[in-house]
């Protein structure tokens, strides 16, 4: 490639388009997707607590149910809601006291982190 023609596509300009722009929207399937998704994560996280199964197995189901989400939904908006979902179903359902966002254990703020992740 000559020198001049280097300047002319080092020099060249493309207009600035807003993120948003890029950002492919989920469509209504794939927002009830996500739902029956993070629902169906629930119940087992529930069925595991009964068994006595410790959280890290519980927490993985919700890892898997992002995993999921992101392979059966377009763009990457619904796996990002769906691993907020994700840290506000285990913490709210599965975590004591129940039915709260309150946690005593010491080491849950650390889980929510990594499951947002």
């Amino acid at each position: 490639m000559s020198l001049k023609m280097k300047d002319t596509v080092k020099n060249r300009t493309y207009p600035k388009r807003p993120f948003a722009w890029y950002v492919e929207k989920p469509s209504a399937k794939d927002y009830l997707l996500t739902v029956f998704i993070f629902a169906v994560c629930t119940l087992i996280g529930l069925l595991f607590q009964k068994l006595d199964l410790t959280d890290t197995n519980i927490v993985t189901i919700y890892i898997l149910g992002v995993l999921i989400t992101s392979i059966v939904t377009d763009g990457y908006l619904c796996s990002v809601a769906g691993s907020f979902l994700s840290v506000f179903l285990f913490c709210f359902f599965l975590t004591e006291p129940r039915m709260s966002f309150e946690t005593y254990a010491v080491g849950y703020p650390v889980t929510f982190f990594i499951m947002l992740i």
